[in-house]
């Protein structure tokens, strides 16, 4: 009997030690991605003021693309695409849940939020998204989405208010390429258990015009309360909403060279039948082409 128990012994010891050394396998993180992700929370913090955790995040390669992304959230969705006109797209998309059942009436609870009052966004859901196997680094894209409570007195329904935001910046200083575009999109990830929305406002409401780069206000209105971002537009912004609700798209198309970066975004508000969690897929998407090669402008953009 002494013997069988040390043979159980030494067993639970070598289980625990493969245990072990699977967790730490689980939780290795390269060299590589380590950096990638330093540089991932302190670029998100540069650019939008926000304090994400790296320890929250991983490193995923799919398609061909390099994906930074919360560990909590399905292994993106990611493509590289050459597109009709000769550009290439990057892209990828994730999946982001809003706050569900007690954790909605901890947020907000009906009344909580007066008439005329901005309600404070969430913790933002981040990812970011480059070509990793081009040579040329010629771009890549940050993007983020947060959601926030639009509660008011006398509310028939669960009111939200969802955003978002993020940044394609070309990183290739040698201007054999060009990014002509980038944009962000949003739609509801429906299921048979899921709740049902209803459009209640989107911001811009139309394509935003200007000569120079600017910073522009977006706001979402619903019953007396408000939700809003600000974004820096250059050249253009082109909001598409969607018919259905929750479904929308915000894209800039221009010229940008020189490690120069353009900002896209859209804030949206919906209304939801109950707390029932609403899944929402996020893409991103941005667009590089080779720069003329014509004289006078050999090895050029713009």
């Amino acid at each position: 009997m002494k013997k069988i128990s040390a043979m159980a012994a030494v067993a639970v010891a070598f289980a625990a030690t493969l245990t072990a050394t699977s967790a730490q396998a689980a939780d290795f993180v390269s060299t590589a991605d380590r950096i990638s992700l330093q540089n991932f929370t302190q670029t998100a913090k540069a650019r939008y003021g926000i304090d994400l955790n790296s320890a929250d995040y991983k490193v995923s390669q799919s398609a061909g693309v390099r994906i930074i992304h919360r560990k909590d959230v399905p292994t993106p969705e990611a493509s590289i695409t050459k597109m009709p006109n000769g550009s290439t797209r990057v892209g990828a998309r994730v999946q982001h849940t809003s706050p569900s059942g007690t954790e909605v009436e901890k947020l907000a609870a009906p009344g909580e939020v007066t008439v005329q009052q901005e309600v404070p966004w969430r913790q933002p859901s981040c990812f970011s998204l480059t070509d990793e196997e081009d040579p040329a680094n010629i771009g890549d894209m940050l993007t983020c989405s947060a959601w926030a409570r639009m509660s008011y007195p006398g509310e028939s329904r669960f009111n939200w208010g969802y955003k978002v935001y993020g940044t394609c910046t070309h990183t290739n200083r040698i201007n054999t390429y060009e990014l002509d575009g980038c944009d962000v999109q949003t739609q509801q990830l429906t299921f048979a258990h899921s709740p049902k929305l209803y459009w209640n406002d989107w911001s811009p409401r139309g394509s935003v015009d200007l000569p120079n780069c600017d910073d522009r206000a977006l706001s979402v209105g619903w019953g007396g309360v408000t939700a809003g971002h600000t974004t820096r537009v250059c050249e253009r912004l082109n909001p598409y909403p969607g018919v259905d609700p929750g479904t929308m798209i915000a894209a800039w198309i221009g010229d940008a060279w020189n490690g120069e970066s353009r900002e896209v975004a859209f804030v949206e508000a919906f209304g939801a039948e109950n707390t029932l969690a609403i899944e929402m897929y996020n893409e991103a998407y941005y667009f590089y082409s080779p720069c003329s090669l014509i004289p006078p402008s050999f090895d050029l953009c713009g």
